[in-house]
C-alpha cells in the first residue's frame, strides 16, 4: 500500500542521524477514491452501519449525473469503503507518531495533521469535494509538540489553510516573509486571553465560478452560474447553464444547509454584510492581476474576480 510504502520511508529518515533542522511532509492518498485498504482490513466497517442520507427533489435537480444511479446499498457501501480508509491511514499517522517519540524527537518536532480537502458521503446526494457544502470544506487540523503545545484542547475559532505557514514560522520562532497571507494562531494554541482567529473564511472553486464566505453562524455563496463544468460533474443537462445563483444559511438553526435565506427580507442584512466580505477578500488577494473595474456592485465586482481572464476575453469576443 502506498500509505505503507510512505509512513515506512519517513520513519527510515526519522530514525537515522540529524545533524540539523528538518522539515519533512508526509502526504497519503487515502482517504480518496477509489478508497484503498489493505485486503486485512476488509470489513471493518460494513455497509449495514451507514445510513443513505435523504435527498430533496432540489438536491436531485443539482445532483452531478454520475450519483444519479446510485442505490441506498452503493450509498452505504461508500460509507464503508471510506470509513475503512480513513481507518487505516489514521493507523499510518500513529506509526509515524510512535517513530518520533521513539527515536527521541518528539519534544524537538511541531506535528501539522491536515487536510486539503472534506468530503461528502451522501450528503445533498453528492460524493465529492467540488461543492461548498459544510462537509466538503471543513479539514482537520492538529498540531502537536509535547512540552510546547497543551494537548486535548479543541479550539472552536475559523481558521483557514493560509494561516497555517505563519503559524508555523512563528510557533518556531522562524522569519516570516513580508507580505505573508493568513495570520498566526499561536496565541490561539497557547491559550492566551482575547486571543481572536477570523470573524469570517473564505473559500473560492474557479472550475464553476463560485466562492463562498462564512462567519460563525452563516454562510453565503455566489456563483456565476455561466460556466459549463469540465470536472466531471456536470449535471443530467450539462449544456443547460443554471444562471447567476446566491445561497445563504444559517448554520446554527440549518446545519444540513436545506434552506436558501438568500431572499429573505430578513435576513437582507446579513446578505449584504457578507457580500462586501467577500469583495474585500476577492480584491486584496489579487495581487499582479488585472485591477477589478470601478463602478461595479458588490455583486459584479465578485462575479468579475470569479471569471478566468481568458474566459472573460472569450465570453466578450463571443459578445
Amino acid at each position: 500500500m502506498q500509505g505503507t510504502f510512505f509512513v515506512d520511508r519517513a520513519t527510515q529518515y526519522l530514525k537515522g542521524k540529524h545533524d540539523r533542522p528538518f522539515a519533512m511532509i508526509v502526504s497519503f492518498y487515502e482517504p480518496h477514491s477509489p478508497f484503498n485498504f489493505p485486503r486485512g482490513w476488509r470489513g471493518r466497517f460494513r455497509p449495514g452501519l451507514f445510513t443513505a442520507p435523504l435527498v430533496s427533489e432540489h438536491d436531485r435537480r443539482e445532483q452531478p449525473e454520475i450519483f444519479a444511479s446510485l442505490s441506498d446499498l452503493d450509498v452505504r457501501g461508500i460509507q464503508a469503503a471510506y470509513y475503512t480508509s480513513l481507518s487505516f491511514m489514521d493507523a499510518q499517522v500513529g506509526r509515524l507518531i510512535e517513530a518520533l517519540d521513539e527515536t527521541g524527537l518528539s519534544s524537538r518536532t511541531l506535528v501539522v495533521y491536515a487536510g486539503d480537502n472534506g468530503y461528502m458521503l451522501g450528503q445533498h446526494g453528492r460524493f465529492e469535494k467540488h461543492c461548498f457544502y459544510e462537509p466538503a470544506v471543513r479539514i482537520p487540523l492538529i498540531m502537536r509538540w509535547p512540552g510546547h503545545l497543551e494537548s486535548h484542547r479543541r479550539i472552536a475559532s475559523l481558521v483557514e489553510m493560509v494561516d497555517v505557514l505563519p503559524t508555523i514560522l512563528h510557533v518556531m520562532k522562524l522569519p516570516v516573509p513580508p507580505g505573508l497571507q493568513g495570520i498566526n494562531l499561536e496565541p490561539l494554541l497557547a491559550g492566551k486571553p482575547g486571543a481572536e482567529a477570523h470573524d469570517v473564511v473564505f473559500s473560492e472553486y474557479l472550475e464553476n465560478e463560485e466562492a463562498m464566505v462564512r462567519s460563525a453562524r452563516y454562510k453565503l455563496i455566489v456563483c456565476t452560474g455561466r460556466r459549463l463544468r469540465q470536472d466531471g460533474y456536470q449535471t443530467a443537462e450539462p449544456r443547460r447553464l443554471p444562471g447567476p445563483y446566491m445561497r445563504l444559511y444559517d448554520l446554527v438553526l440549518d446545519p444540513g444547509e436545506t434552506r436558501d435565506l438568500s431572499n429573505d427580507p430578513a435576513h437582507a442584512s446579513i446578505k449584504e454584510h457578507l457580500l462586501g466580505r467577500m469583495v474585500e477578500r476577492m480584491v486584496a488577494t489579487r495581487e499582479g492581476l488585472k485591477p477589478v473595474p470601478p463602478g461595479l456592485s458588490r455583486l459584479d465586482s465578485i462575479h468579475w474576480c470569479l471569471v478566468p481572464p481568458e474566459e472573460r476575453t472569450r465570453r466578450k469576443d463571443e459578445g
